[in-house]
């Protein structure tokens, strides 16, 4: 048979011919980013030809339009020359569901959204953000003394809520729907949060290196306000600080003593903001903080954007708030920029101290980001797959800064240079290590 170049994926699906089992992927493509169903092509790639007539193919829309509320368009192309019949499907405005289920396409296959996904996405197709949403409370459940203490300290920024009462403050930051309070006022300012939503808290655990064993563990609830604050007096209590004694002068008088947290604490603060404001609300996981021997671990429910990539925060982008209301509130206290700075300056705080760039990333449903105490840490190595003389050799760099074929030779007495070299240069191909120098004279170093 003749075989084409192409595989099914995210976006293509091919059918040997047309069933019923066709519409799931149909509805699937419309619920992700949309696609194309092949009929007749059958799964090993191979062109078998569609054998239809016109009055097949009206059949096959109107069973899609029936079933599913959409007209994607159809159309027959030769391959291989056989003709084949193409249903082109688009992203669709609105949830798409066949017999009851809700469908998106990950990969080649089509799974079931899970609850909170579909939540996010209607919200999302509707045009709208959670914390935008009228919740079932009223001002009766506002936190007075917590807006309060926000008004004094933002009415600076915001002349509309001068001279105001609180009606009008609420109404003037678009924080009330006509008489009810929106999901992200409850947030930030309602009595009982978790009564509303029992997924606004924060975990904080400490772990063995492996990860095996809790040392200690607690959960922060309240308002955003009180989980920040609660959470960053815990980092203070259960991270370990040094004094340093600096000389500014040559009297004593000029001693000046400086606490060194283990972490820096604006590192800590910026991604625990950045956590608190920008997290999927409609998941019932809850924030995670993980703290090991040698990281610290942020998880937040909810993946970045997509048109936003992990690699992208490692420098400037634009700022595309999940929650528009949180941030907005958050910036008006002073807590965060508008602009997307915040990474950065997670990067600049822990490259001050000396730390590896902060590692980001989407997993398991959500965004993590890891503080690493030391660059190339042996667990991350090994990860990667190198050999023992390897990682002996970034250790070696981590000792002494650099090293040179002659004193690497003296670790490894029975080991070829030409073996050496191999290694080196494989963690140069990784981009683990650089090298500095003519040949005659090189070294190798950590790459920055």
């Amino acid at each position: 048979m003749d075989r084409i170049e192409f595989e099914e994926g995210e976006t293509i699906e091919f059918k040997r011919q047309w069933t019923e089992k066709a519409l799931e992927d149909i509805a699937a493509f419309s619920n992700t980013n949309g696609g194309v169903v092949f009929i007749g092509i059958d799964r090993e790639g191979n062109v078998v030809g569609f054998k239809g007539t016109e009055e097949d193919i009206q059949k096959i829309s109107n069973q899609i339009s029936s079933n599913l509320g959409i007209t994607p368009r159809i159309i027959i192309e030769n391959l291989k020359e056989k003709p084949i019949l193409k249903i082109i499907v688009e992203p669709a405005r609105f949830i798409v569901s066949y017999k009851g289920r809700y469908l998106k396409r990950v990969g080649s296959t089509n799974r079931n959204f899970p609850p909170h996904e579909l939540a996010a996405r209607i919200v999302e197709l509707q045009g709208k953000s959670w914390d935008l949403l009228p919740s079932n409370f009223t001002v009766n459940d506002l936190d007075n003394a917590a807006f309060k203490k926000f008004t004094d300290m933002a009415k600076s920024k915001i002349v509309s809520i001068q001279n105001t009462n609180t009606k009008t403050a609420l109404q003037n930051l678009n924080l009330i729907d006509k008489f009810n309070l929106r999901n992200g006022t409850i947030l930030l300012f309602g009595k009982d949060p978790q009564k509303a939503f029992p997924q606004a808290k924060v975990t904080v655990g400490l772990f063995t290196e492996d990860g095996t064993e809790i040392l200690d563990h607690k959960e922060f609830e309240g308002n955003l306000w009180e989980q920040l604050t609660g959470v960053i007096n815990y980092f203070q209590y259960a991270l370990r600080s040094e004094l340093k004694i600096q000389i500014d002068g040559l009297s004593p008088n000029e001693l000046q003593h400086k606490e060194t947290w283990e972490y820096p604490l604006e590192a800590l603060r910026e991604l625990l903001i950045n956590a608190l404001i920008h997290r999927d609300y409609t998941s019932q996981s809850h924030i995670q903080i993980r703290i090991y021997p040698d990281r610290i671990e942020f998880w937040n429910p909810g993946e970045l954007p997509p048109n936003l990539k992990p690699e992208n925060l490692l420098k400037e982008h634009p700022s595309i708030p999940r929650n528009p209301l949180l941030a907005r509130i958050f910036f008006y206290a002073g807590f965060i920029e508008q602009w997307g700075t915040g990474t950065l300056r997670v990067i600049k705080a822990c490259q001050e101290r000396g730390f590896p760039v902060p590692r980001f990333e989407n997993i398991f449903g959500g965004f993590r980001a890891t503080i690493y105490k030391e660059k190339y840490p042996l667990r991350e190595l090994e990860q990667l797959g190198l050999t023992s003389r390897q990682l002996k050799i970034i250790q070696l760099l981590k000792t002494y800064g650099k090293v040179t074929i002659r004193e690497l030779k003296k670790h490894f007495p029975h080991i070829s240079d030409k073996t050496l070299r191999r290694d080196l240069q494989n963690l140069i191909e990784m981009e683990l290590i650089e090298a500095i120098g003519e040949k005659k004279g090189r070294f190798y170093v950590l790459k920055n």
